[in-house]
């Protein structure tokens, strides 16, 4: 079954598809003293093959690679400063 599922994910040309990620998080912002962003931090930057969406604030974080999109849903740096999904 485990390699029916694997069939699955690859294309004609033997490539795995290109995935989407939401890291959803605490806002990624400085400073880094809390584990859980520093995590979802270097992983965001590690993972080059695939689209990943990470939660910060208006201001962008100038080093993460380009397949990285930085959604601001934060007006802050506290986890009570999430806009709504709405918008």
């Amino acid at each position: 079954m485990f390699e029916k599922i694997a069939k699955s994910n690859i294309h004609s040309n033997n490539t795995m598809s290109r995935k989407t990620i939401l890291l959803a998080t605490r806002p990624l912002v400085p400073p880094w003293d809390e584990a859980s962003k520093n995590f979802a931090y270097f992983l965001a930057k590690s993972i080059t093959k695939h689209q990943v969406t990470v939660f910060t604030t208006p201001t962008p974080l100038p080093d993460l690679p380009g397949n990285v999109i930085q959604d601001p849903r934060y007006t802050g740096a506290h986890l009570d400063s999430i806009k709504s999904f709405d918008s």
